[in-house]
């Protein structure tokens, strides 16, 4: 029987794992795209229960910081869904050897017993000077909406 390469070739993309410690294809994938890109990756992380990818959009490793990661994915046991409004990033602006972008959000979650809440503000999203594509969150300030 033959076999198209096309079809070896997902065959093999399918087939492959992430080792422990490396970052998922969706944190590489976003941080070389740009602060929104995390940003946004970061709620489609959330919602479909990938908390390693989401915790990694904040350049954090879940197996060295378990602890941390693990109170992480409690604080979202009882949400069912994150809906994300996603702005433009603002301008970068260089600091220390960083580079930062301010991007604005609007959420609604909804939570497993049925209430839901809005939050708005903005994610501070960096990478490092010398690597373009190193994009994470370094810090979220969203206030709860009345």
């Amino acid at each position: 029987m033959r076999v198209a390469p096309a079809a070896l070739l997902l065959l093999a993309a399918c087939s492959q794992s992430v080792e422990e410690g490396e970052p998922t294809p969706e944190a590489v994938a976003a941080a070389a795209e740009g602060p929104r890109a995390v940003v946004d990756a970061y709620y489609a992380a959330l919602n479909s229960g990938e908390y390693d990818t989401a915790w990694q959009l904040w350049g954090k490793d879940p197996e060295a910081d378990s602890e941390e990661f693990e109170t992480f994915v409690e604080g979202f046991e009882d949400t069912e869904l994150a809906i994300a409004e996603v702005g433009e990033a603002g301008a970068e602006r260089m600091r220390d050897g960083w580079v930062y972008a301010e991007v604005p959000v609007r959420v609604e979650d909804l939570k497993s017993d049925g209430t839901g809440s809005g939050y708005s503000g903005t994610y501070t999203v960096r990478r490092s000077v010398v690597d373009e594509e190193s994009w994470h969150i370094y810090e979220g300030d969203l206030t709860t909406r009345s």
